[in-house]
């Protein structure tokens, strides 16, 4: 299982950034189970990655 994001936007921003900075990482996937959760949520979670995406860029 890959590494599970909880919290604000803000929050996760900040630990992506962490990781980013600790340890050189460049690369973030996105990964979840299509169908899993109900479309509105499934976009809602992409929506929020994207904003995490655009801040670390």
């Amino acid at each position: 299982m890959g590494r599970l994001w909880e919290g604000t936007i803000n929050q996760v921003i900040d630990h992506v950034g962490s990781l980013k900075e600790t340890y050189g990482v460049d690369e973030f996937v996105f990964w979840h189970h299509v169908g899993y959760y109900p479309q509105e949520e499934e976009l809602a979670m992409l929506e929020a990655f994207a904003e995490v995406i655009k801040a670390v860029k």
